[in-house]
């Protein structure tokens, strides 16, 4: 049985990784947490908060690269696996050296769990040809950046 503390966990959660989805550079934070608002998402007095937890996430010095201005970026971005398995990273960064995957964690660290999943996304890419690759587990609420060889 959940209790509705992991409830709002879980729906803290979901509303980070749309927002999230919502920003291509930090310049976006506020049209994203707008558009939000907007949906009826949740309310104006939720904005303040939010803004506070999506800028300490998007500042965070390891990335702070992969949200600056004229890069390439991709949102939940569809990649399809040789066996026909179609995978959703949560953001793809397209830089002249690397390609970087950056994954969105709601809850716990669970780097083992999470680490597959995150793997997976990178075979995806190898397959299709790029690399190298850079792959970033980013924990929400802990603004936590675990970044896996």
């Amino acid at each position: 049985m959940h209790n509705s503390k992991d409830e709002d966990a879980r729906a803290q959660g979901i509303l980070l990784h749309w927002i999230l989805s919502q920003i291509k550079t930090r310049a976006d934070l506020d049209m994203a947490l707008q558009k939000g608002e907007l949906k009826g998402y949740y309310g104006k007095n939720q904005v303040p908060e939010l803004k506070q937890l999506l800028a300490t996430i998007l500042n965070h010095p390891q990335l702070v690269p992969f949200f600056e201005k004229n890069l390439k970026v991709k949102n939940e971005a569809e990649l399809l696996t040789a066996e026909g398995e179609i995978l959703r990273p949560d953001r793809l960064v397209f830089t002249e050296k690397e390609t970087v995957v950056i994954d969105y964690k709601s809850g716990k660290e669970k780097a083992g769990q999470h680490a597959i999943q995150i793997q997976e996304y990178s075979r995806a890419l190898s397959a299709l040809g790029y690399g190298p690759i850079r792959k970033l587990l980013v924990y929400l609420e802990e603004n936590k950046v675990v970044e896996l060889n």
